[in-house]
């Protein structure tokens, strides 16, 4: 789920909703600076200008005429200029005041930019010089309206337009829109609408899908394929598409979230409408993996997926890795199968869900049911000799001694003297080994960590003392070493509850730096907040009644383990025998579609040294000339046991066969995993209003006739857009198997 302000969650609420905004941006365009730029103070512009679009995008519907040279044709498509500012109504963008002037733009700082993209219009400039802070680029001889360059801008916080000779002789310059990058950026000026669709299996069943289709208008002919002019003549198959949506909030700015970055699949034009089509990296991972390795002392799920991605070259900015996968080994090869296949059982394999994220990075992250917590392990930097502060993560009721602190405890039955050996101390939280001085200053600030098996997004936690609470803690919070998030508060009750959401984390740090004067911080339990604070109402964000249905009961799960030996026959297979001939040495690649090890290569009768081996592929050179070939293998003895996980009383029985799983712990850890996704067969289909907060895998609550606390997890998430925004969503019930 998105992260956005509270201002949007409140707003977007409301029966009545403000604006709904969307950006979409192909090719390569620096959104920040594209949010930063702003028009210079020192440009002088034409009464007739309106610059308010211009660093986003408008559709020209006509000029004003206007005194310059050879820019008025008497075709009928031009209007006359109205006499003063308050009665211009068409937009014409920037117009400078005077003829050849120039147009300068500002940053919020300095920013590296590949390319910029600026539509002139019909009046473009033939020659002119792009001035910024490290120097000029000159542009001779362009001869097209909607200007592109590739040129790189470095350290840039300024850039100015200065025309040295127009199309149409001694004209004013005129800028439609200025982008900062390569690319074409449509917004709701010329949105007709736009669907995005995606789908993710929280146990990595499937491969996820993103399907992005978007409709601008095209009745000025701006997206024909015949006008030579056209920035359609840009877009090429794979360039980066980036959505965005955008939401008004009552103060009138509009907080805006990017939602995919998608490659451009299809486009096509007619004469009132341009149509884009575009598609998640997934579908371009159709490419054969087949080498797929055996280990006998095992690899990570880690190491193994960054293999594969290094196979298909993908960098390691591209994609991000849970480092849980390094907690789980396996040995066998991944069988043959595409790209996206390998990275889905190692997914699959590690307890985790396979998603692309809004910046367009593979993400490969833990998926577990909303309601099981990860195990925390608390831990403190000093504690009392009758404290435990292994406890504080169970929420049963804790026995409070009289220790030396200022009016901390009743004086009733319930607190009790301290006892003569620390062996006989009873169910205790956290107690601090010192004590806050009389202005409440520790001289060792009492440090409760958390460390988390997993990393958790938690909306709220509460902290429960007994005795006289701390004034202030700081809580910081960490994922993978790295701080994510930190928080100073006041501690105003006993019962203290923090409602911000926190982000994903895998440790969180509670420093208590003021405490009451005189006590000792007793802390007797932490709880988490949920997952979620997403929730589907009536009469609010439902627009229908959800519709459920009963899928297929699973009874129990068959997870099949698969275990290599070496083959017990002495006789190696031939995988090659053939005559080759060659002009010059030349390597093949050879997929063995069985598991197979112990490749031996024999050129014209002599064992040669082969390239590169795994259990599922053989490289090899053959020398130049005509040559007989042969290589041999011993294919391993596959030894497949099942595990069985009941679920439910009656149903039916499901298979599961991730060749990865290779021993009885690993396959009993998946299948009480896949256990909770199977344990509930309801699922819904939910019409809704509509929110770009939302992702496929987003864990919700959904108001139903018999509970408003119906916990779903999304499945698929349709989102459209014509002005307003509209979503169906497709979810499970999402509960955990006892």
């Amino acid at each position: 789920m998105h992260t956005v302000s509270d201002a949007y969650k409140t707003d977007i609420r409301k029966r009545l909703r403000n604006r709904s905004f969307m950006k979409v941006v192909v090719g390569i365009v620096n959104q920040g600076a594209q949010n930063s730029i702003s028009s210079s103070p020192e440009n002088e512009f034409l009464y007739l200008s309106n610059i308010s679009h211009v660093f986003t995008n408008f559709a020209l519907e006509a000029y004003y005429a206007t005194a310059e040279q050879n820019f008025v044709q008497a075709d009928g498509k031009s209007y006359f200029a109205p006499a003063d500012k308050s009665e211009v109504a068409l937009e014409q963008g920037a117009i400078t005041k005077a003829l050849l002037g120039t147009f300068k733009v500002t940053f919020g700082h300095a920013y590296d930019l590949v390319g910029l993209t600026i539509n002139f219009g019909k009046n473009y400039p033939i020659d002119f010089d792009i001035i910024t802070d490290t120097g000029t680029y000159e542009v001779r001889g362009n001869n097209t309206g909607n200007f592109l360059v590739t040129h790189s801008f470095t350290d840039t916080t300024t850039i100015t337009i200065k025309p040295i000779k127009m199309v149409g002789g001694n004209d004013r310059l005129r800028i439609l829109s200025f982008s900062t990058g390569v690319g074409i950026e449509f917004d709701n000026s010329n949105i007709l609408d736009t669907k995005l669709k995606t789908y993710c299996s929280p146990i990595s069943e499937k491969l996820p899908t993103i399907d992005f289709v978007m409709n601008a208008s095209n009745y000025d002919g701006e997206y024909d394929v015949e006008n030579d002019d056209s920035t359609i003549n840009y877009l090429e198959m794979g360039q980066n598409v980036e959505v965005f949506y955008g939401y008004e909030l009552d103060t009138g700015t509009v907080e805006w979230m990017k939602a995919a970055t998608l490659m451009l699949s299809s486009w096509v034009a007619d004469d009132t409408k341009f149509t884009l089509s575009a598609k998640d990296k997934f579908s371009n991972l159709t490419d054969q993996y087949d080498y797929g390795e055996y280990f006998a002392d095992g690899i990570t799920l880690y190491d193994l997926a960054e293999k594969v991605f290094a196979q298909a070259n993908i960098a390691s900015s591209e994609y991000v890795l849970d480092t849980y996968l390094k907690e789980i080994k396996v040995k066998n090869p991944i069988p043959v199968c595409t790209f996206g296949g390998a990275l889905q059982l190692i997914a699959n394999a590690g307890r985790s869900s396979i998603y692309e994220n809004a910046e367009g990075k593979i993400c490969i992250e833990h998926s577990f049911a909303a309601l099981r917590m990860p195990t925390v392990t608390p831990s403190a930097n000093e504690e009392h000799e009758l404290s435990t502060v292994a406890n504080i993560m169970n929420t049963d009721e804790k026995k409070h001694y009289t220790i030396a602190g200022k009016n901390s405890l009743p004086a009733d039955a319930s607190v009790m003297f301290a006892p003569d050996s620390v062996a006989n101390k009873l169910y205790t939280g956290f107690i601090s080994k010192v004590q806050a001085d009389a202005d409440g200053n520790f001289s060792t600030n009492p440090t409760i960590t958390l460390t988390l098996s997993v990393s958790y997004h938690s909306y709220g936690l509460r902290l429960n003392f007994g005795g006289n609470h701390p004034k202030h803690c700081i809580i910081t919070l960490y994922l993978d070493d790295s701080i994510v998030y930190v928080l100073n508060t006041d501690i105003t009750s006993n019962s203290f509850k923090i409602e911000n959401e926190f982000p994903d984390a895998d440790k969180f740090v509670i420093v208590f730096d003021k405490g009451t004067p005189y006590n000792n911080v007793i802390l007797d339990s932490v709880v988490f907040g949920l997952s979620t604070d997403y929730r589907l109402t009536y009469g609010t964000e439902l627009t229908a009644y959800p519709k459920g249905k009963r899928t297929e009961l699973i009874k129990n799960i068959k997870q099949n383990i698969y275990t290599l030996a070496n083959s017990t026959d002495d006789t190696p297979r031939q995988i090659v025998n053939e005559t080759v001939e060659n002009t010059s040495a030349t390597t093949y690649h050879k997929t063995v579609e069985d598991p197979s090890y112990g490749y031996k290569y024999t050129v014209d009768g002599t064992e040669t040294t082969i390239k590169a081996s795994t259990a599922h592929s053989v490289d090899y050179v053959v020398p130049s000339g005509k040559h007989e070939v042969i290589i041999e293998c011993y294919e391993y003895e596959i030894i497949k046991k099942t595990y069985t996980e009941s679920i439910n009383l009656d149903g039916n029985d499901v298979e599961e066969a991730n060749f990865l799983i290779s021993d009885r712990d690993n396959a009993r850890i998946v299948s009480k995993w896949e256990a909770d996704y199977y344990s509930d067969n309801r699922e819904y289909e939910i019409q809704y209003r509509g929110d770009p907060r939302i992702e496929s895998n987003d864990v919700l609550f959904m108001d139903n006739r018999y509970s408003d606390n119906v916990m779903i997890r999304v499945i698929e998430h349709d989102l459209s857009f014509n002005g307003a925004l509209s979503g169906t969503i497709t979810a499970k019930r999402d509960t955990i198997n006892e």
